[in-house]
């Protein structure tokens, strides 16, 4: 009998770690969450601003911040160094 309570009592102290662990995450997750989303989402905008300015073989007079708002600021208006990005070599 001896045995299965200190199993018994393992298993709570297991799971009070686990709900508080939990929580810890679920706050993390609400207070770095909403600034993490928008990298992605702005990340994955600048990737497809990247294929769609390489239908024109990345020509510099294409560049502009109105077709390319996001690779635009990213790069600050520098062409070439958005290029390089969009071709990896950055």
């Amino acid at each position: 009998m001896k045995g299965s309570e200190l199993s018994l009592r393992k298993i709570v102290i297991i799971i009070l770690c686990l709900i508080v662990t939990a929580f810890i995450i679920l706050f993390l997750i609400q207070s770095v969450g909403p600034n993490f989303t928008d990298f992605i989402s702005k990340e994955k905008k600048v990737y497809r601003e990247c294929s769609a300015w390489a239908a024109y073989g990345y020509g510099e007079e294409y560049f502009t911040e109105d077709d390319y708002p996001n690779l635009y600021e990213l790069y600050d208006g520098n062409a070439e160094e958005a290029k390089n990005f969009c071709l990896g070599k950055t």
